[in-house]
């Protein structure tokens, strides 16, 4: 007799029964028999339920398409898909929505998910609620610790430079082209970190952003490098 055996017991049994489609089973453990070595559960199946739409609020970026085939959850399709009710599947989804829109620089992003039952409980609408927030620009790039290259020599190399859209995947481009452009000298140890300077919301717009008559969310891409040494072929060995 262990409760964390019969406790296991139970969430075997819950998660068998949500495999299935009945997303509201309850199974509780008769405690009375626990005293006489008997181990009860009690199971009520309730009905079996499925994803009947799924929604997205709030979003303006995306295209739908683009927003439903990123996630896992699915709309019940008779026979083909099941569109089973998954916590752990939902929350995953929410977590890789917001990612889609951090990658793409609404930095403040937050995605929920909420769940709205039909009167029979056979039914979900699962809705994805979206808070894009800003999306930010870049309002210069700063390199640390360089004396091998030039700053105008970098920033000719980068994507990411004054004025353009904040995006993961350039960033981490930019970050490569830097390393490259080290590798290629001979500085071969040289290390490259990147690391996002958030300006305050309140502080002034500088003078290039003045100009386009909106509030902005501005940052600067900070790169630290540490250069170490520069290597030369001493021989070749065949």
């Amino acid at each position: 007799m262990s409760e964390n055996n019969i406790e296991a017991g139970r969430q075997a049994i819950a998660k068998k029964y949500r495999d299935e489609g009945y997303y509201y089973v309850e199974v509780t453990v008769e405690r009375a028999g626990l005293a006489k070595g008997e181990v009860n559960y009690r199971i009520v199946e309730g009905p079996q339920a499925f994803i009947r739409k799924i929604v997205f609020e709030g979003n303006t970026f995306f295209a739908w398409f683009k927003l439903r085939f990123s996630i896992e959850s699915q709309e019940r399709l008779w026979i083909i898909i099941p569109g089973k009710v998954d916590d752990e599947v939902i929350a995953r989804d929410a977590d890789t929505l917001r990612n889609m829109y951090v990658g793409e620089g609404f930095l403040d992003a937050e995605v929920d998910a909420r769940k709205t039952d039909s009167p029979d409980k056979t039914r979900v609408t699962l809705t994805f609620r979206i808070r894009q927030g800003p999306r930010y620009r870049v309002n210069k790039v700063l390199v640390n610790g360089c004396t091998v290259f030039r700053e105008e020599a970098i920033l000719k190399r980068l994507h990411l430079t004054q004025g353009e859209y904040y995006t993961a995947t350039w960033q981490q481009r930019d970050l490569k082209t830097l390393q490259n452009m080290y590798g290629e000298l001979g500085y071969i140890e040289a290390r490259v970190e990147v690391r996002k300077q958030f300006m305050p919301p309140d502080a002034t717009a500088p003078a290039w952003a003045q100009g386009l008559g909106v509030r902005l969310a501005l940052l600067n891409v900070v790169y630290d490098v540490v250069e170490h040494d520069q290597f030369t072929v001493g021989s070749i060995d065949i």
